[in-house]
């Protein structure tokens, strides 16, 4: 048997091996509301991967947190594109060196006015 063949033979065999595997290698986006599930103040953007942070958390830690909690659901394996989506303006006021540090891991933005 050539290997093509026993190739798409394990293909058509195994279709949810397929599915699950082409899953776990497609792109990933997380759009987050940074204004509702904001970083709090003094904490360090850069761990978040839950809306809840402890007050001594690293702001540049945001995308390695997302990436964690979505690897350790089993849901993530290819390329992750990660996107802060709010009024940015009105969260720099309200801590202004957070966007910088988010920003500065990757993590693309979208300012959107409030309401």
């Amino acid at each position: 048997m050539l290997s093509s063949e026993r190739i798409f033979k394990f293909e058509v065999m195994d279709p949810i091996n397929k599915i699950e595997r082409r899953r776990k290698e497609a792109e990933t986006l997380v759009f987050w509301d940074i204004n509702n599930c904001p970083v709090p103040k003094d904490c360090d953007a850069g761990l978040v991967d839950t809306c809840t942070v402890p007050k001594d958390y690293d702001a540049r830690m945001v995308a390695l947190g997302i990436e964690s909690a979505l690897k350790k659901a089993g849901v993530y394996g290819g390329p992750l594109t990660i996107t802060a989506i709010g009024n940015l303006k009105y969260t720099s006021q309200l801590n202004p060196d957070v966007l910088s540090a988010i920003f500065s891991t990757g993590i693309l933005s979208l300012s959107l006015p409030r309401g």
